[in-house]
């Protein structure tokens, strides 16, 4: 970038875990809509790629987490290889995290390509290899100077890493600082706050014009004490799971400035993943199936899904009269969005029915319901269970559901409750 040139733009995309295996307990799909969605996750990288091109950006940020090195496959790899060739002069600066980590054997690393018979990485593609920060000044970008870092494993011990001194190229009109790490109330401790952890101060103190990283779910920009854009996250590229819900980005950005003035940076958050994760649920106690239908089409329209597009999570629970038809909800909500995953958590309201005293369904809700009565009892310290033994009241409201579908229909039907 030359001297006069006073707008330097970039696209950012990290976390894509490209060939991520995606089970059915994370994605709760047949086998062939996961693996589809593997193939969706790559065009979506390739397609933030072509947009780069398209934007004429300066240079592309990669801060972590390309794809997950114990399933990424050669293919693949040699697809991201010969998108990022495709950008030309265009920089592609990589910065292995946790789950691409750096190592000899690794798609990183030219040497392991050929033996592979793989082609290799272009000259325009910067891909930092060692833990300590290190700054690189590309030849097609005078006046811009990147520094970086790699992980060098899946799981590093946590380290403040922005406490020492990280080099930059004082004599450049751009300092921009790459890596993967976790910041300190962005990212809480039940997230899993370790690896490279810094805080916000920290990041401010060493004074980059802009801080590209990785390691955090959802877009989020940080600011300096003086309201100005110091970096940003751009978050997971394309879900994967219904861990990772609602809209996803890559960042356009523009940093500028007028004369001599400070840099300014912009972001823009730019959705190329043709999907959205959605969960919702609802509590269809009380209500028809078509006020049901509509609750569910309300809330999945708030959270911005769409009917013919998106992977919905619905999760049903509550208790339906004995006279209506449980799975009634089930067929009409799958026949009405293209994808969707139902767990339906419902059971039939047996105690409100108006049983015979007599009979011995009554009979099996008595004991079952006085042994209810004794694991809250137990629960609070009221019941001794040295000679009773504690069953949860889990287990107890399973075996008098189940008793009683298997007394009044001669079958069970298993339901996911607790």
């Amino acid at each position: 970038m030359q001297s006069e040139t006073r707008r330097f733009k970039f696209l950012q995309v990290s976390d894509v875990h490209l060939d991520a295996h995606l089970s059915h307990t994370r994605l709760p799909l047949p086998l062939a809509e996961r693996q589809e969605r593997m193939r969706e996750v790559l065009e979506t990288f390739l397609l933030a790629l072509e947009v780069a091109k398209q934007e004429k950006v300066h240079a592309v940020f990669v801060p972590g987490n390309l794809w997950d090195n114990e399933s990424v496959t050669a293919a693949t790899a040699a697809k991201v290889i010969k998108g990022c060739e495709d950008l030309a002069e265009v920089p592609v600066l990589i910065t292995p995290g946790n789950k691409d980590f750096y190592h000899p054997q690794s798609f990183y690393n030219q040497t392991a390509l050929k033996a592979r018979g793989l082609p290799l990485w272009s000259p325009n593609v910067m891909i930092f290899s060692n833990p300590e920060f290190a700054a690189v000044s590309p030849p097609t970008l005078p006046g811009v100077s990147f520094t970086g870092r790699a992980c060098l494993a899946d799981a590093e011990l946590s380290y403040r890493v922005l406490q020492r001194p990280v080099p930059k190229n004082e004599r450049a009109l751009l300092n921009i600082l790459i890596f993967h790490g976790a910041m300190e109330g962005l990212i809480s401790d039940e997230d899993g706050l370790s690896g490279a952890v810094f805080s916000e101060d920290e990041l401010e103190a060493h004074g980059f014009d802009y801080a590209a990283m990785g390691g955090y779910v959802d877009f989020g920009a940080i600011q300096s004490t003086q309201s100005q854009v110091i970096g940003a996250y751009a978050g997971v590229l394309a879900g994967n799971g219904f861990d990772v819900l609602g809209t996803r980005f890559a960042i356009l950005g523009a940093i500028e400035s007028a004369a001599d003035e400070p840099w300014q940076c912009t972001l823009d958050p730019v959705e190329l993943d043709r999907r959205r994760f959605v969960m919702v649920g609802a509590d269809i106690s009380g209500l028809a199936t078509e006020d049901i239908i509509e609750e569910i089409a309300v809330n999945i329209e708030e959270l911005g899904g769409r009917a013919d597009k998106d992977l919905l999570y619905v999760h049903l629970e509550g208790s339906y009269k004995l006279d209506s038809d449980g799975s009634a909800v089930v067929e009409q909500l799958k026949a009405r969005y293209l994808h969707l995953v139902v767990i339906d958590n419902t059971r039939p309201d047996y105690l409100s029915a108006h049983l015979d005293h007599r009979t011995t369904e009554w009979k099996y809700i008595e004991a079952l319901l006085e042994m209810k009565r004794n694991t809250e009892l137990v629960r609070t310290g009221e019941f001794d269970t040295t000679t009773t033994g504690a069953v949860s009241r889990n287990v107890v409201e399973d075996a008098l559901y189940y008793g009683l579908d298997a007394l009044r229909h001669k079958k069970v039907t298993i339901r996911d409750v607790d």
